[in-house]
């Protein structure tokens, strides 16, 4: 029978742990490739599923073939208070329109909302002189102020002006081409708030929705002391553009949590956007034990995180190569960034074709939150499973080393015995025996094949003066 040798047996009882890990990182790669597949196909599916939808509804798309420059308007949260100062604004203020060079002269930036019945302007005006208007509002005198002009309800443009005297409250006023020779008059469906600040100053705008259509254009006056005037912005009316409630509508029956959802018209504007890409879903009740070790896990591994700079959030125009690929008619899927690289997002698009006419694209897009979680999942049992076995291999060591003292304590007191207080080996008890198939084994043959030899030689010394002295006593025995 072939010896299995102490130091195989140590080898075997070291290595057996580190198979873990080293099969557990094969599966790891293994399930993260059918991971990312079984969710692009997820996300696939969805967004050519939303365009599906919408094509079949093609009264919800609007037509932008003949589309001229456009005013984005975005939804407001919640109503808005005149006061002229930019509380309100934060979110949609870097996604404002700017019209001049703030560096070298006089600008604005324009952001627009709406919510319920009201229009809501925000104009941050940068004057570094400012020229109010004379008490009893007389637009013949040179002042700064604003020109809006909106599309009525029957389709005809009306001008109106925002000027005051000091900062506060104030009220348009009428300011179409015949408007000079009327009683001087206010709008009071239009409202606004003049609050001076240490560049220029803020106007705050309130407008009801039943004085426009579905256009308008904003101009500002910089009045000079000299009598001219600097003019910054449109005359022409510029097309309003929101979000549609009817198209979110249709998208809302796709949503999830962890998922957002964008509709887009071909120049990539948004139409629509149900955002869930930070929502998490209900987690399953976990034990104590394992909420314990996952608080452990949450300093090794790199966690799930909703908390990501997300410069999307309240977009007007969406771009990227999904986006860009989709437009062309091609649906894809691609991976990103984000800004802060806290989090990478996984896009798919689909086109939206009606009569064979790119009309738009839907765009499903999911963090890899999902994915970090199954592999943190995975990572922490196979961790689990490697101080199991490596306890496991501990406690079989300690068997084995015991074990292995045992044999030899019994080698060395089966040793012992075999000699005699009076030096003589006594090959008449029991012989040397050790169980087993290894290198102690073969040293306790060894050992009773050594023992055995010694006592035959030490019995044959024992015996030799008894036979000299019988051959001295035996002369015949010499010749």
């Amino acid at each position: 029978m072939p010896t299995f040798k102490l130091k195989h047996q140590a080898l075997i009882l070291l290595l057996i742990p580190f198979t873990i890990p080293w099969l557990g990182y094969h599966f790891l790669q293994q399930s993260e490739s059918w991971i990312i597949s079984t969710e692009k196909e997820k996300l696939e599916f969805l967004a050519q599923a939303c365009a599906s939808v919408l094509s079949d509804r093609p009264e919800l798309i609007p037509d932008t073939s003949d589309r001229q420059e456009i005013l984005y308007v975005r939804p407001l949260p919640q109503d808005m208070l005149l006061d002229g100062y930019s509380d309100d604004w934060q979110n949609l203020i870097d996604q404002s329109y700017q019209f001049g060079n703030c560096q070298d002269s006089t600008c604005f930036r324009l952001s627009l909302g709406h919510r319920g019945s009201y229009y809501y302007l925000f104009v941050e005006v940068h004057d570094d002189e400012l020229i109010y208007a004379p008490p009893n509002n007389d637009r013949r005198i040179n002042h700064d102020h604003l020109e809006l002009t909106l599309s009525g309800p029957d389709g005809s443009p009306h001008r109106y002006q925002l000027s005051t005297s000091a900062p506060g409250q104030l009220l348009a006023t009428p300011a179409d081409s015949d408007s000079d020779n009327l009683p001087f008059s206010f709008e009071p469906r239009i409202r606004a708030f003049w609050q001076e600040t240490k560049h220029g100053y803020n106007l705050e705008i309130r407008l009801s929705k039943q004085l426009i259509n579905d256009s308008l254009s904003i101009r500002l006056i910089d009045a000079v002391h000299d009598g001219s005037a600097n003019y910054l912005g449109h005359e022409h009316l510029q097309q309003l553009l929101h979000p549609s409630l009817k198209i979110n509508e249709q998208i809302q029956r796709f949503s999830r949590p962890g998922i957002r959802l964008w509709v887009v018209d071909p120049f990539g504007t948004v139409l629509a956007r149900h955002d869930r890409i930070r929502q998490k879903a209900d987690d399953s009740k976990e034990s104590i034990l394992t909420t314990l070790s996952r608080a452990v896990y949450r300093f090794i591994l790199k966690q799930p995180t909703v908390k990501f700079s997300d410069s999307l959030t309240h977009t007007d125009h969406l771009v990227g190569l999904a986006v860009t690929e989709a437009l062309n008619g091609q649906p894809s899927t691609h991976w990103y960034q984000t800004s802060d690289k806290r989090a990478l997002i996984l896009a798919s698009s689909h086109p939206i074709s009606l009569n064979e006419n790119i009309r738009g694209a839907v765009i499903v897009e999911t963090t890899n939150n999902e994915l970090l979680e199954m592999h943190n999942l995975a990572l922490e049992r196979i961790i689990n499973f490697t101080l199991l076995f490596f306890i496991i291999t501990w406690i079989a060591l300690w068997w084995v080393s015991g074990r292995l003292t045992r044999r030899v304590i019994r080698l060395r007191n089966q040793t012992e015995a075999l000699a005699s207080s009076d030096g003589s080996i006594a090959l008449n008890r029991q012989p040397i025996e050790i169980t087993g198939n290894d290198e102690l084994t073969d040293l306790a043959k060894s050992f009773s094949e050594l023992i055995e030899l010694v006592a035959n030689y030490h019995d044959y010394l024992e015996k030799l003066a008894g036979r000299l002295s019988h051959e001295l006593k035996t002369p015949l025995a010499i010749v």
